[in-house]
């Protein structure tokens, strides 16, 4: 059985910004298609609370993949990723992302 992916990426967006970006991931489940279907399992993106130890990150996003797969073909194939990243790639200053299993299994209790 596939590994599920849980991919975090985090931005640094102008608060004037921040409403664009968040509008981005609106609706990126249903339209990201693989093979003609939907393949992302989960999307969204949201603020976060500004304080000292988000070192200036002002967005959060999360997605959901159902395999290792996926998440390569989202992170370097997908057109709707594309896109989106050239609407959010010059308006962030900057920009972490990691990727984890995702298995119930591999969560430290």
């Amino acid at each position: 059985m596939a590994k599920s992916i849980d991919r975090i990426t985090l931005f640094k967006v102008a608060e004037e910004d921040i409403d664009e970006v968040l509008a981005q991931y609106k609706g990126l489940k249903e339209k990201a298609l693989k093979d003609d279907q939907p393949y992302i399992l989960r999307a969204y993106a949201q603020r976060t609370y500004p304080e000292a130890r988000n070192q200036g990150f002002s967005i959060c996003a999360h997605t959901s993949f159902a395999s290792l797969e996926d998440f390569e073909y989202y992170d370097k194939e997908c057109a709707v990723h594309k896109a989106l990243k050239a609407v959010v790639g010059p308006k962030q200053s900057g920009m972490m992302m990691m990727y984890m299993d995702a298995t119930p299994e591999s969560r430290g209790s």
